[in-house]
């Protein structure tokens, strides 16, 4: 027979096992995470809650705005102490995602530089119906340069088939190089 357990998270002596209000005790806070039913009653007949985690999984990304030919790219970068710079694109070919990070191509970053393709932005973000106000807060800043990359996803949306014979032909192959923040075929 199964038991209905309750921890009161407003109590002050939990709260200070888990070291939630107890930053004099350790120089950080203890992580919490998630291990089972510690959301909110999602039928909502009690007001019984749990403490969660929360990553945020865009917390280290950075939006930087790239012009190519007519269109505006938008690229996530990671770049974080520690580990290689990651790009991520979608191919404005074959609109699929792709990811290129520094140990594999040469780039050069600066957040906080001005975007030198700024007044293309935001003539672009002017002819918009809407007015693109979330391309107009990424005109200002990031400055990017990626030396010659290349996408390898096949074009289309047909699924593979096992044992078929695939000879490449099939491939975006759209090649790009970025030179601060202008995209170009190569």
């Amino acid at each position: 027979m199964s038991k209905h357990l309750t921890v009161d998270l407003s109590d002050p002596a939990v709260r200070a096992v888990l070291g939630i209000d107890a930053p004099h005790l350790t120089n950080r806070r203890r992580e919490v995470v998630q291990l089972a039913g510690d959301a909110p009653d999602p039928t909502g007949v009690s007001e019984h809650r749990g403490l969660q985690s929360v990553h945020f999984l865009t917390g280290g990304k950075q939006e930087v705005a790239v012009v190519f030919g007519d269109q505006v790219l938008t690229l996530d970068v990671y770049a974080l102490p520690g580990t290689p710079m990651r790009v991520q694109i979608i191919c404005p070919r074959c609109c699929k995602h792709s990811t290129i990070t520094s140990d594999r191509k040469r780039m050069v970053y600066d957040a906080r530089a001005l975007n030198p393709m700024r007044p293309q932005i935001l003539e672009a973000a002017r002819g918009a119906p809407d007015g693109a106000p979330e391309l107009v807060k990424l005109a200002d800043f990031g400055k990017i340069s990626i030396e010659a990359f290349e996408c390898t996803w096949e074009i289309g949306q047909d699924r593979h088939v096992a044992g078929r014979v695939h000879t490449g032909a099939s491939l975006c192959r759209l090649r790009l190089v970025i030179d601060e923040n202008r995209a170009r075929e190569v």
